[in-house]
């Protein structure tokens, strides 16, 4: 179950928030502005566009990090789904766009199905 502390609406803003948290955590306030502007500039991927665009996020940091890029997106996701108070499992196969699009649906059915309840209250 999502926390009542976080407006469901905000996913998007709070996986922006996650990402400059890691980034800058793991890299530095400049070094993680360089990487943001290599992505805006290498894959025409503007920061408020990264949510809806996981995939290409992605990407972009597997192009310019290697390997690497993997693992600030395991970071990125742990991270996310802790601030949700979520568990985070591992699935096969799924990529880091499959996550967000996953968490994307589970916070719709989460929202609906509270909308539905106090509806009927």
């Amino acid at each position: 179950m999502v926390s009542e502390e976080v407006p469901v609406t905000c996913v998007d803003d709070l996986l922006l928030e996650t990402i400059g948290d890691v980034l800058r955590q793991v890299f530095g306030e400049n070094s993680a502005k360089i990487i943001l502007r290599n992505m805006k500039k290498s894959h025409s991927l503007k920061w408020e566009e990264i949510p809806k665009r996981a995939q290409v996020f992605s990407d972009a940091l597997r192009n310019l990090l290697g390997s690497g890029g993997v693992i600030i997106e395991d970071l990125v996701l742990e991270t996310l789904y802790s601030k949700l108070e979520l568990k985070f499992e591992w699935k096969k196969g799924y990529g880091f766009s499959d996550y967000i699009r996953e968490l994307r649906k589970s916070i719709d059915v989460y929202t609906t199905d509270r909308k539905k309840v106090v509806e009927a209250v």
